[in-house]
């Protein structure tokens, strides 16, 4: 499925069997929903964003892979924007290892994991790194019985900052050697003592 530039799309996919899915420049939304596993091989989903505040909620966590490449701003210079412009948002309703799960993230800024249960989130200094590409920042949301787990020691900065989504977060960081990868997530609904 490919969208046009410049007008906002909404993509509903239900039922399928995998895919791609492209948009363009404007706030797009794209929601898949995929077909339950008739026993074969996974479904496997590719969604390409591109400039825009677009926001992608995945339904099934199980039976399908997601490949996400949102899009990012960049200025005249090829350099990021860090800003509140083009901040691409994953939603997804289940609990995903992001090292070894059915998730591939790339230039992604929020990550929201409240769903409709109680989910875990289990991630290490270098899937933030690779979900973020330039920015190596990850907002984590989340509600009351969600949890972020991993197996680097992360430190508390006992700081807190505004996202590029405007609210407000804890801030997290590790150094993997190859850059400094920063977790922002609120920590009075999502439990981070597995950090």
């Amino acid at each position: 499925v490919f969208t046009r530039d410049g007008d906002p799309s909404n993509v509903t996919v239900t039922g399928a069997e995998g895919g791609t899915i492209q948009t363009g420049e404007a706030n797009d939304t794209v929601d898949i929903t995929s077909n339950a596993s008739n026993g074969g091989a996974a479904e496997v989903y590719t969604v390409i964003t591109d400039g825009g505040d677009d926001v992608i909620t995945l339904a099934d966590l199980v039976d399908s892979s997601y490949i996400v490449q949102a899009g990012e701003a960049l200025d005249a210079n090829g350099n990021l924007l860090l800003d509140a412009t083009d901040v691409d948002s994953v939603v997804i309703d289940g609990s995903v290892d992001l090292g070894t799960g059915p998730l591939s993230l790339s230039n992604v800024e929020v990550l929201d994991i409240t769903g409709t249960v109680d989910n875990t989130l289990t991630l290490t200094a270098s899937d933030v790194l690779d979900a973020s590409d330039d920015t190596n920042v990850l907002i984590v949301k989340g509600d009351s019985g969600d949890v972020v787990t991993s197996s680097d020691a992360w430190t508390d900065t006992g700081s807190t900052t505004t996202g590029v989504d405007g609210n407000t977060y804890d801030v997290y960081t590790f150094d993997t050697g190859t850059g400094i990868a920063t977790l922002l997530v609120d920590a009075s609904t999502v439990d981070t003592s597995g950090l």
